[in-house]
């Protein structure tokens, strides 16, 4: 989000994340926003500016935080870029993903469940993997978690399936 401009060229809005907390900075000819207030570069008294509500936009913490959040993003959703509405999405977009991230955090899946779904996705059975991974025997000792994936397995796989090696170096 940083040096987006309208086309006036008088707005600018930059987002930093700052120890988990999103700080926004909106600049109107002359007027900046940081937590805490707009105020003008030549008077130290806080100014306000109409139409930028969002600049007062506070970090999501709690529960209900997140559900007015995901609310405002639902009526917003369609706000045509550069517009105040566009910048808010944004904004509560980088806000809302950082919520989800430390609260609903996704483990990498399991390497055997990986190579399985892909090969289901792609439809492919065992003989197709065989070659990978040495015979058929290996591939069907590796899929029954009786036999550890071999650096040089993880390569031909995370080649072939597209999946990324750090999955597949995960133990299991």
């Amino acid at each position: 989000m940083k040096g987006k401009k309208n086309k006036s060229g008088q707005q600018k809005v930059q987002a930093q994340v700052f120890c988990g907390v999103i700080a926004v900075r909106a600049e109107y000819a002359g007027m900046g926003y940081w937590p805490g207030g707009m105020y003008s570069k030549e008077k130290s008294r806080p100014q306000s500016i109409p139409g930028n509500d969002f600049a007062m936009m506070k970090p999501i913490k709690t529960e209900a935080d997140y559900q007015r959040a995901l609310a405002r993003l639902e009526e917003i959703f369609d706000a045509k870029p550069g517009s105040a509405e566009g910048d808010e999405l944004e904004v509560l977009g980088i806000l809302v993903e950082h919520y989800e991230n430390q609260h609903f955090p996704i483990d990498m899946p399991d390497p055997v469940e990986a190579i399985q779904f892909r090969m289901e996705q792609l439809g492919l059975k065992q003989n197709d993997l065989a070659k990978l991974v040495g015979s058929k025997s290996h591939l069907s000792e590796v899929l029954n978690r009786k036999r550890k994936l071999t650096l040089e397995m993880i390569r031909r796989l995370s080649k072939a399936l597209a999946i990324p090696a750090e999955v597949l170096i995960k133990a299991y």
